[in-house]
């Protein structure tokens, strides 16, 4: 009797065994024909809302859990299309033998690009069939896209939660350029983390009009002597227009209030205004401001258009020259047009106008210089190494104007104009640029931008 209740239950576990093995490996005989690839292209394209095409196979797996590994997959939107090499769906077993296509709690998306439309924001914030999801990234490239311009980022691993249709949280580490990011969203905030150059910076409210952004960044930025930043900073934005105003703006040169703005009161352009009450300019050191010129202030104008008005209403400098000075720059399509610069203080003052534009291999500066002072002698006291210089002083009272050409890789000047008590003729504007060349430049760049070298021309 109880060797047949054994063998009962040894037929029962076996035959338990058998379907639950057959049920599991079904899938494998499924043939994936053009039905049921357009089937599943038609599931993948209605959650997302983008064209969704499979070039490649579909292949059922178990790992451990029930998959489907899609290869080969074209997304597409407006005039914008990537291809994924691999996505991964956790299905049903029951709904493929129903020849119903399903995805369970997990969808992977593991190699290639995916683009992402800003213009359609909603259509990834919120996914209908996405009540609890979560969507895993694996070497992934993401290509951000609207009518005017895109941006990627590399090497994308993380994941987002959906919860009741809407994303509940973002973790995924990523590549700005060469630079790691730690990007991290959950309840209307976006972390954007970066230790290898010191950044952090956190957005407040991103859903809402008026948003609060945080931002520290401790190491070297491309402005000179400036490796220390702290902003406290309200946006509100509309449309297309969006006004930026300081809590609080603060560098290790300077601390004031900052407003960047885009609308109908600035035609539709970026304006940057600034006022900075102190500002320590005598830890810039006269090597990163030529490095500045040389490299990184093109580079700003080829990635901005903007009108930037910067007041320092009072400065430290190191010759102690000069205890103000303004600015008022704009970029514009790759060329940074000074509109006014000016130092000054009780002692002298300077206007520098111009354009800086690259031309073939080089980089020119076409400017107007205006300088004047009531007491040379004063000056040269305050700036020149050589005091007997004062000795060689004619006119103590001046006003100089020069234009001209200067070219910043070459580090040399041709003089084009220039009025010091009478009107230059050729012949003097010929010497004054040889001078200039020879006796203050030296073809090093920083030389032109040390006033008292300048005293060797008397």
């Amino acid at each position: 009797m109880e060797k047949k209740k054994l063998k009962r239950l040894l037929i029962s576990t076996l035959i338990i065994i058998f379907s639950t093995i057959s049920y599991i490996c079904a899938p494998f005989f499924i043939n994936f024909d053009d039905a049921k690839v357009t089937s599943l292209e038609n599931l993948l394209s209605e959650s997302i809302k983008y064209r969704v095409n499979v070039k490649g196979g579909i292949q059922y797996k178990l790992k451990p859990f029930p998959i489907l590994e899609i290869s080969e997959v074209h997304i597409a939107k407006e005039n914008e299309n990537s291809i994924l090499n691999k996505i991964i769906l956790r299905t049903s077993i029951l709904d493929l033998l129903k020849k119903k296509y399903s995805y369970k709690k997990k969808i992977i998306f593991d190699g290639g690009e995916l683009i992402v439309d800003l213009n359609n924001l909603n259509d990834v914030m919120f996914i209908n069939d996405f009540q609890n999801q979560k969507v895993i990234f694996k070497n992934l490239s993401l290509k951000f896209f609207n009518n005017k311009q895109s941006f990627n980022l590399d090497q994308v691993n993380g994941e987002i939660l959906y919860s009741d249709r809407k994303i509940k949280k973002i973790k995924t580490q990523t590549f700005i350029g060469e630079v790691p990011f730690e990007i991290i969203f959950k309840e209307s905030q976006l972390d954007l983390i970066s230790k290898k150059i010191g950044i952090n910076l956190s957005l407040k409210n991103i859903f809402e009009k008026e948003k609060n952004l945080k931002f520290t960044f401790d190491n070297q930025t491309i402005f000179p002597g400036i490796n220390e930043i702290y902003a406290s900073l309200n946006l509100t934005n509309d449309n297309n227009s969006f006004v930026i105003t300081s809590e609080k703006f603060q560098t290790n040169l300077f601390d004031g209030n900052i407003i960047i703005e885009k609308s109908n009161k600035t035609a539709n352009d970026i304006v940057i205004k600034s006022t900075f009450n102190k500002a320590n300019l005598k830890k810039i050191h006269i090597e990163d401001f030529k490095n500045f010129l040389e490299k990184d202030l093109n580079k700003l104008s080829n990635i901005l258009d903007a009108r930037i008005l910067i007041n320092f209403k009072k400065i430290k400098t190191q010759k102690k020259l000069f205890n103000s000075a303004k600015f008022e720059i704009l970029f514009q399509k790759g060329d940074v047009i000074f509109e006014d610069i000016t130092f000054s203080s009780d002692k002298a003052k300077i206007n520098i106008k111009g354009r800086n534009i690259n031309y073939q291999k080089d980089n020119l500066l076409f400017y107007d210089i205006f300088f004047e002072t009531k007491d040379l002698k004063e000056v040269c006291k305050t700036i020149c190494e050589d005091k007997s210089l004062n000795d060689k002083i004619a006119n103590n009272e001046i006003e100089i104007y020069s234009k001209g050409i200067l070219n910043i890789n070459k580090a040399k000047v041709i003089v084009k104009e220039n009025n010091f008590i009478k009107q230059y003729n050729d012949n003097e504007i010929k010497k004054l640029s040889d001078n200039l060349n020879t006796k203050v430049i030296l073809g090093r760049l920083e030389n032109l931008l040390d006033l008292s070298k300048y005293f060797n021309l008397l």
